[in-house]
């Protein structure tokens, strides 16, 4: 070899060490200011490299992240995971920012990949429930075999991989609450304390549980654990102070809702409730005081405001409170047609059997056919054009039978 070639390589070499030193003191500069939370100056400085390896592209997507910029962080989580798509730290950090900003359908793709992948990481099943409470159940095909599955499952899959998970506790306890099952609730809840005694989303489950059943010593019990830990709120003092009330202890239910009237005063409901404790108690003065509060703030017709909130519901699509909330308007104004054929719009959004809806609508004519009203009759030729259009509907299906 000539001395010019080996001079020639030992000078490329020297070049190379040079550019790796100031490449590694880049980085080194960039981690330190990442480190501080200086992160716009990190992320400029990971920036000046000569490549973007997987590793680099994480790190200013975390920078981004911290910053709050989260289209930026997506978009080089995103480049970090194709560059290496087996690199799971980051693809699960991606897959959660995903959720965080609604981008479901691509989320739900990489935690099923996840999950098949890794079917022992309990909060692999725990994100992805995540993301089927809010989208609801989801159908996938796999090995040929249709499969549904639902936020509960995946709830229930990470509790049984790990049984101190506590976010899936508590989103598996939320569905027990919702279908009443309360024993399961409370058996859930205190397992959950067993792991972390001061868990206030825990506690509270079992709060509501209780207190639902009308377990009033159990509910005021956890009620109270809620309040010494900060979590004071009127939705709890609210059912502390009815659960003291029931149990006779009359004092401490005064005391919550006076609580409650210094957050809520406008509210005739919480005026109306403390009037009747005072007058079990003894306290007529007190009572008529209050009593005639909540008749001065319900002055106002509240058919309306119960009216408007159906309204809203419906327009939501949450269907069974629509129903509920019209059917609330009713009891204060019976004489509400457009009420009357609010809930049959609303249960024809949400009954499956439209058999049921077909009789809704057929009550809703009978009631209201004489009418001359110009806008009570509009109602009434709705609901006409509708049951016709049921009719023929459940005769097609039944001659399909």
């Amino acid at each position: 070899m000539s001395k010019v070639i080996v001079v020639y390589i030992g000078c490329l070499l020297i070049a190379i060490h040079t550019q790796i030193r100031a490449q590694s003191t880049t980085i080194v500069m960039a981690d330190s200011l990442a480190g501080v939370g200086n992160y716009s100056k990190a992320i400029k400085a990971y920036k000046t490299l000569p490549a973007l390896s997987p590793l680099t592209a994480l790190k200013i997507a975390r920078a981004y992240k911290a910053l709050g910029n989260s289209s930026a962080a997506l978009d080089y989580y995103s480049q970090c995971v194709a560059s290496n798509p087996d690199w799971v730290i980051a693809t699960t950090e991606y897959a959660k920012l995903l959720i965080n900003q609604r981008q479901f359908t691509l989320a739900d793709s990489i935690f099923r990949q996840l999950t098949r992948r890794y079917p022992n990481n309990p909060d692999f099943y725990y994100q992805h429930g995540r993301i089927l409470k809010t989208v609801g159940p989801q159908q996938y095909i796999d090995k040929g075999d249709t499969l549904v599955v639902r936020a509960k499952d995946a709830f229930a899959k990470a509790v049984s991989l790990d049984s101190t998970h506590q976010k899936a506790m508590y989103q598996l306890g939320l569905t027990y609450l919702k279908k009443q099952q309360y024993d399961k609730v409370e058996q859930l809840g205190n397992t959950a304390l067993k792991t972390d005694a001061t868990n206030v989303e825990i506690l509270s489950l079992l709060a509501i549980s209780y207190y639902t059943k009308g377990w009033n010593s159990e509910a005021i019990f956890y009620f109270e654990k809620l309040i010494a830990l900060g979590q004071s709120t009127p939705y709890i003092h609210t059912r502390l102070a009815r659960a003291y009330a029931k149990q006779g202890d009359y004092e401490k239910s005064i005391a919550q809702f006076a609580k409650v009237i210094q957050e809520e005063d406008k509210d005739p409901g919480i005026h109306l409730e403390l009037a009747r404790v005072y007058q079990r108690s003894g306290d007529y003065l007190k009572g008529i005081r209050h009593s005639e509060i909540a008749l001065v703030l319900q002055s106002q017709p509240i058919d309306d405001t119960y009216y408007t909130l159906a309204t809203l519901f419906k327009l939501n699509k949450e269907f069974q409170k629509a129903v509920t909330h019209y059917q609330l308007a009713l009891q204060e104004n019976p004489e509400r047609i457009d009420a009357h054929y609010g809930i049959a719009v609303a249960a024809d959004n949400y009954y499956k059997d439209k058999k049921e809806v077909l009789v809704l609508y057929e009550e809703f004519v009978a009631a209201f056919k004489d009418q001359t009203d110009v806008r009570n009759s509009y109602y009434v030729r709705l609901a006409q054009q509708r049951i016709d259009i049921l009719t023929k509907e459940i005769f097609m299906a039944g001659t399909k039978d």
